[in-house]
């Protein structure tokens, strides 16, 4: 019963939320407007070898609310591959965006592959990634109003 009740608040709020968004977040009201390469920060690799750190930006093109919800993608890859313009990652942030979200796909320092066959390497790699993504929404919150957000 407690799960039928849960389902039932849950359909209830999500319709009543976009009652009130007049087909925002939920339908295709906007171009894309796309900036690439923003640089967020530069850190230190695994190596000892200087990286700049970017995002690209997904907007909504001719939108005039502010304050919009902004989703994160990280691209996938243990670590040690991958690229913050993946197919997959591009895609989603193209279609989110033309909802009215903004999207961000950002950079985050990669790791050998050997080094990742040890513990402590693993775990570095991972606070590392951690620490970028960190740094891309402290780069958010702090310049948000001349991105146009």
């Amino acid at each position: 019963m407690k799960q039928y009740l849960f389902f039932i608040v849950f359909f209830f709020v999500y319709q009543l939320s976009h009652a009130q968004c007049n087909g925002r977040y939920v339908n295709n009201l906007f171009a894309v407007d796309t900036m690439q390469n923003i640089q967020f920060g530069e850190n230190i690799k695994y190596d000892n070898t200087n990286q700049k750190l970017f995002f690209d930006l997904y907007k909504p093109k001719s939108d005039t609310a502010k304050n919009r919800p902004c989703l994160v993608f990280c691209f996938g890859g243990s670590f040690v591959s991958g690229d913050k313009r993946s197919p997959e990652l591009v895609y989603l942030a193209n279609e989110f965006a033309k909802k009215g979200y903004v999207c961000i796909s950002i950079d985050y320092r990669l790791d050998n592959s050997f080094n990742l066959l040890v513990e402590e390497s693993m775990t570095k790699a991972v606070v590392r990634a951690i620490q970028d993504g960190r740094a891309a929404l402290r780069y958010l919150n702090k310049y948000s109003d001349s991105l146009g957000d």
